[in-house]
């Protein structure tokens, strides 16, 4: 987890941020060291995205977007959870049903870009997980009309 400037003092415990006085779980929709894969379809661009929790905070990733047959976009690495992740998830809206679910954000910054990746935290009973992926590095994103926030699915792991 990167650093954050937070008006008071902040405590990791084991798998607990202290905040405040009051204890935060740290994400564990993604098990540890368990690789998830991702997939997505719109009329024209497929997306897969490939994780796998490495610690409490990072996880790796691969991520690939094809328009048919053709690569348009290709990026991996180490991206981390957002250090402000205990104050409010992200929420993003599920491009085929139009319901809301809360979000980790993990981010990699690059020199002037950064590419961010959401992992739904899905309710007890949900047996999808959901995912989107976004990135301002790569300018392919914005030129072949890759669509933003494409949820990305797979099973859960029990």
């Amino acid at each position: 987890m990167k650093e954050f400037a937070y008006p008071s003092p902040i405590q990791v415990i084991g798998k607990q941020v202290i905040v405040d006085g009051q204890p935060v779980d740290f994400p564990e929709d993604l098990k540890l060291n368990k690789e998830y894969v991702y997939t997505g379809q719109s009329k024209l661009f497929t997306q897969t995205l490939t994780v796998k929790r490495v610690n409490l905070s990072s996880i790796d990733y691969q991520w690939q977007v094809h328009k048919g047959d053709q690569l348009v976009l290709a990026d991996s690495g180490q991206a981390h959870l957002r250090a402000s992740f205990f104050l409010a998830s992200e929420v993003d809206n599920d491009d085929q049903t139009g319901d809301a679910y809360g979000a980790s954000e993990y981010v990699v910054t690059r020199k002037d870009c950064s590419t961010e990746i959401r992992i739904g935290m899905p309710e007890e009973e949900e047996v999808v997980l959901k995912a989107t992926a976004s990135s301002s590095c790569n300018p392919a994103w914005k030129k072949v009309g890759i669509p933003e926030g494409m949820t990305l699915r797979t099973k859960k792991v029990l």
